[in-house]
């Protein structure tokens, strides 16, 4: 039933060692149940989180493209996905774009990269791949970020960097 190598062994004690530091009530012994972490969002927000960034990527290029002649069947097509916007946020689902705001290194984003920018005084969010999005006040996905930095020289001519 359970496994008797070293490895196996150690991986039962610290899988049981693990379940003292909650109250008595709450510990789970003898079974090969290990609890997923609280913090892991749900199959149903990473769902939701999916496609609340398909339409915001959908509703980033209609903007975009907002002085384009569309083709008469498609001249309906902004209407209905600001209808699917104000539905997704009636349904408390709320998406953040990132881009353009100064970056601060206790924000909930992934950065993917920094890159250097020639005349850039502070760290700043150059593109948002990936919103953040929220359901019930609550973060479900993280946004996915490229950050840009202040080239090694600044605008005076003086390093930003120390040698």
């Amino acid at each position: 039933m359970y496994d008797t190598s070293v490895g196996g062994i150690l991986k039962r004690f610290f899988v049981e060692l693990r379940q003292v530091c909650y109250p008595a009530s709450f510990r789970i012994f003898g079974g090969d149940f290990v609890p997923e972490p609280a913090h892991a969002p749900s199959r149903r927000a990473t769902q939701i989180a999916s496609a609340a960034t398909a339409l915001w990527r959908l509703r980033k290029k209609l903007q975009e493209a907002e002085n384009a002649v569309l083709p008469k069947e498609l001249r309906h097509l902004p209407r209905h996905v600001m209808a699917a916007w104000d539905a997704m946020e009636s349904c408390d689902i709320r998406v953040q774009d990132h881009t353009n705001q100064v970056y601060d290194p206790g924000m909930a984003v992934s950065v993917l990269t920094f890159q250097p920018e020639r005349g850039a005084f502070k760290p700043r969010i150059l593109e948002t791949l990936r919103p953040t999005a929220f359901f019930d006040n609550n973060l479900i996905q993280r946004a996915d970020v490229i950050v840009a930095v202040p080239d090694r020289e600044s605008a005076s001519g003086k390093s930003v960097f120390p040698e």
